[in-house]
């Protein structure tokens, strides 16, 4: 009999603990898919000048598109990411939109996949929301660019523009200066 209570009350904690288990898994998920629904209205969203928006090109032109980053421009640096020596699809990134794809956008850092969601408004203002990723440490940081600088970037996107083929992403350093990421298809 004393046997029997005992293998009931292992059975109850191995339940419970599968019930723990789930509910932790459970509770991750879903504050990743909230931390991931920043919008263009939230109070961080910041205004910078770009240049002119000429209204023809619109945002489907550039999504459902792999983009490689080629430039950082900021007023006090510009760093050239050589396509030809880096060693992987680093600093790439894609968005997708339409029936299915709820306005997302994912690609690779260095050396971290991501993925999160943004939105775009009139006149070219686009605002990337929090972004996840895996947890790899980088090893190399390709042309001393890091993996947090491009991140930070990305997350203080304002605007977007398509000129002669290239996507430029505009956005702010974390001093508050402008900052511009050029892309090309990839």
């Amino acid at each position: 009999m004393r046997y029997v209570k005992t293998a009931k009350i292992i059975a109850r904690g191995k339940k419970m603990k599968k019930i723990s288990v789930f509910m932790f898994c459970t509770i991750i998920v879903l504050s990743g898919f909230i931390s991931c629904s920043g919008t263009s209205d939230s109070p961080d969203f910041r205004a910078v000048s770009y240049d002119s928006y000429d209204g023809v090109t619109t945002f489907s032109d550039i999504t459902n598109k792999e983009w490689a980053l080629t430039e950082v421009k900021t007023a006090l640096n510009t760093v050239q990411i050589n396509r030809a020596r880096l060693q992987g699809d680093f600093f790439t990134i894609r968005f997708y939109g339409g029936d299915f794809n709820r306005d997302t956008v994912s690609g690779i850092a260095a050396p971290n996949l991501y993925s999160g969601v943004y939105t775009t408004g009139r006149g070219g203002v686009l605002s990337i929301g929090n972004l996840l990723s895996t947890l790899m440490a980088p090893i190399d940081e390709p042309e001393g660019f890091s993996e947090f600088e491009y991140m930070t970037y990305l997350y203080n996107v304002t605007h977007w523009n398509l000129s002669e083929g290239n996507l430029k992403l505009f956005s702010v350093t974390s001093d508050g200066a402008e900052a511009v990421l050029f892309f090309t298809l990839n």
